[in-house]
């Protein structure tokens, strides 16, 4: 069971919905209110200039929030590892999405959705009990109604495999819309 002091933010959101910026303020917030350092989980792998533009406007909008970021696209709890021990801190994992692609398409091969889905969900309840604090960005990739190839829709249904294990772990979930944030779940400590 979950000390009543840690808790577990999920944000949901589109491309472009404004849920990395509501994510950055809400563990912001709270771990200025609890004093805790701040950890910003990096997942996404750079594999061309979209990328790079992509990690580049993140760093920019963290630059002088107090944020140490570890860069972990693979084996997401090995950042553990990576964070200073001492002291009470909270984590913004950015983003679920790419780190469940990273999981699933490494080494050139196609993992399963029962191994992707067992191992991030394994690592994330290892965040969640080291973390005071541990805020998780998903996209929402689910309502375009494009029909995709089998690998694709694999994917897919991981990430909504995780996303809803987060939902029902997670002390919150909020989903962003045009820059709104919107409370879908908040359990009362």
């Amino acid at each position: 069971m979950r000390q009543k002091e840690k808790v577990m933010i999920l944000i949901l959101g589109g491309s472009g919905s404004g849920k990395s910026a509501f994510a950055e303020k809400k563990i912001k917030d709270i771990s200025e209110e609890k004093n805790l350092k701040m950890n910003y989980l990096a997942t996404m792998k750079i594999y061309g200039k979209r990328e790079e533009k992509i990690v580049e406007n993140h760093r920019k909008m963290r630059a002088g929030k107090g944020f140490f970021t570890i860069e972990q696209p693979e084996d997401i709890a090995k950042c553990l590892q990576k964070t200073e021990k001492n002291g009470k801190r909270a984590a913004l994992l950015e983003c679920m999405s790419n780190l469940a692609a990273n999981e699933m398409f490494k080494g050139g091969k196609i993992i399963s959705e029962d191994e992707v889905v067992s191992k991030i969900c394994g690592d994330i309840c290892e965040l969640d009990n080291n973390f005071e604090e541990l805020v998780i960005v998903s996209n929402n990739i689910f309502d375009d109604g494009v029909p995709y190839d089998d690998s694709t829709l694999s994917y897919i249904r991981s990430l909504g495999k995780i996303n809803a294990f987060l939902a029902e772990k997670a002390d919150e979930v909020w989903e962003t819309v045009a820059g709104i944030p919107i409370n879908l779940k908040q359990e009362i400590n």
